[in-house]
Parts: C-alpha cells; structure tokens; sequence
C-alpha cells in the first residue's frame, strides 16, 4: 500500500515538473537553432536584385516590355588562402548588377537570372571545395534557363562568365549556340577582351551567337613579365573592393608571389597532384599588392564597355572588334 502512495505522489511530482518546465520548453522550441554571431555582409544574397526575387506579374510585365536578359555561369573554386571559394560568382553578380543599371539608365529595362554557379573548374581535385560540372552539364543547364526564359516571353538573352577558364568557357559558348538554335532566342555570349579567349577558342568575331567587348587601350610600356591570372593582384583587390568580409586582407599581406611567365601558363597542370605544386598555395600572381582603387576603376571600365556593347546590339549598331 506504501508503495502505491510512492507511485502516485511521485507520479504528480513529475506532471507538477513538467507542467513547470512547458514555458521553457516551448521557449527553446522558439528560438534560434544556429549558432554563432549575426550575419555580416557575408550573409549578402547572389539573388538580390535578379529576377528571384521579383513577383511572376513583375517579371510577366517586364517580358511584355521588351526587357532584355543577363545569364551569369560561374563557378565555386578556390581563390588562394585569403579569399571565399565564390569569387568568380559574387564578383560575376557585382558586374550583372552594375551593366543593369547602366542598361536601365540608357533607356534598356534589364533583368538579371540568379546565377548558375557550378560550372567548370581545373581545380577540382587539387583543393577540397572546388566544384566542377562536366561539360554537357554545363551546357544542358544553360540550354534550360533559356528555353524557360523563352517560355516567359523574353527573347533577347546575354550570357557572360567572369570565369576565364578556357574550358569552362568553351561550354558555356558551345552552350550558347545550342540554345540560340534550339529555342528561336537571340542569346549571345558576351565575350571579354582581356583573357585573350578569342583566338584561344578560335572566335573570328563574325559567329551570330558571340558578341565581343572591345579591349581598353593598351598599358604604356612593355608588358609585365609575370601573369596575374588567379586569386593575385587583381581579384584581391576585387574581392577587397566590393566585398571586404569574404576576404582576409591580413593574410593576403603576407602572401609572397607566385611568378609564372605565358610560357608557364602554356603548360598549365590537369593532374591535382600537379596543380598543388604548380601553385601550392592556390593564386598565381601577386596578392599582396592588392590596389583596391585601382580594381574599382577596372570593374567600372569593365562594366561601362559591356554595357555600351549590349546596347550596341539592342539597338543593332554592333560591330565585332578586329580579333588579334
């Protein structure tokens, strides 16, 4: 008899606990599951300001109007040890955003598609992280954002890549070419002057599905000795410039060169064990001597030239730069 009262006076200590406890429980249940402190610019969105984060009767409306259309392909690869694997994609947007505007302040409604960011990368392999698609991927996932902005009611679409692998680059513009054709579009790949893709992929500037931004004038002097291709001076002070929480300046500071000639670049590695002595610290040029004014400038020129060329396109006055 003992024991039952036990039982039952300890049954109704633990309903009086646990009636005790529901605030709290139901207090935990409501908060936060993560961890760690608020979101800086590093919680920024690749969809701000693309069609993701517009309405369908926005978007329905600005393809009634005769809006244009930018197509982002980037990647997500290393870019040394100083800087966030999304380079090419964040600083791919950067450029999107900033023709949009120039476009839109010329009179050209823009949109812009969140980006595809699993492209094709030489890194794959070499540094955990990287990602790469195969070719076909590439090309079948760009065939399908055209084919969908076609069924939306747009017609003129303009794919560019900031990723200058000749690889990746050759499938996004055999891509290209296979969407213009099979969907009826006037899709173009947007080509940049400064890589020297053109004669690398043998574009003769007369292709109907290629448009060529013109180069800026030539720097005075001989041209430098060493290349700074990849995570080096150039994409540092990118990176420094427009997104200062996705890269660790300090670091970059301390980084020392890693010199390589064109003839070195000619004889770029596939092999990750390769690549990993090839540039063991993953950048190629000079990172520490970032100039964040200077890229700034660049980028500015950069969009300005994109920008005046689609519009030389819309409003058909486009002539294709001499390819040397």
């Amino acid at each position: 008899m003992k024991n039952k009262k036990l039982l039952v006076i300890s049954g109704s200590v633990c309903l009086l606990l646990v009636l005790a406890a529901l605030p709290f429980i139901s207090a935990c249940a409501k908060a936060p599951q993560t961890a760690g402190p608020p979101l800086t610019t590093k919680g920024y969105s690749i969809f701000d300001g693309t069609m993701a984060d517009m309405t369908w009767p926005d978007v329905e409306k600005a393809a009634k109007s005769g809006a244009i259309v930018i197509v982002q392909i980037g990647t997500v690869e290393q870019h040394g040890p100083h800087m966030a694997q999304g380079t090419d994609t964040y600083m791919g947007q950067v450029v999107a955003k900033l023709v949009k505007q120039s476009l839109e302040s010329k009179g050209i409604q823009t949109l812009i598609v969140p980006p595809f960011y699993f492209g094709m990368s030489g890194y794959k392999g070499a540094f955990p992280g990287t990602f790469s698609s195969r070719p076909e991927t590439v090309k079948a996932v760009l065939y399908d954002i055209v084919d969908s902005l076609k069924v939306s009611g747009f017609n003129n679409v303009f794919v560019f890549s900031w990723h200058q692998e000749p690889q990746h680059n050759t499938a996004v513009l055999e891509g290209t070419k296979e969407a213009r054709s099979g969907t009826g579009t006037k899709t173009y790949f947007v080509l940049p002057p400064w890589s020297g893709l053109a004669p690398r992929l043998g574009i003769t500037g007369k292709e109907e599905h290629i448009i060529i931004v013109p180069p800026p004038p030539p720097p005075a002097g001989p041209p430098p000795q060493f290349r700074d291709v990849h995570a080096g001076k150039g994409e540092t002070g990118d990176m420094a410039a427009f997104f200062p929480d996705l890269i660790d300046e300090a670091m970059a500071k301390t980084l020392q060169p890693n010199q390589k000639t064109g003839a070195d670049l000619a004889k770029w590695p596939r092999d990750p064990v390769e690549m990993r002595k090839f540039q063991p610290n993953g950048y190629i040029g000079d990172p520490a001597s970032f100039d964040v004014e200077a890229e700034k400038k660049d980028v500015e020129d950069w969009v300005k030239r994109m920008a005046d060329t689609i519009e030389s396109v819309v409003k058909g006055t486009y002539k294709p730069p001499e390819i040397k």
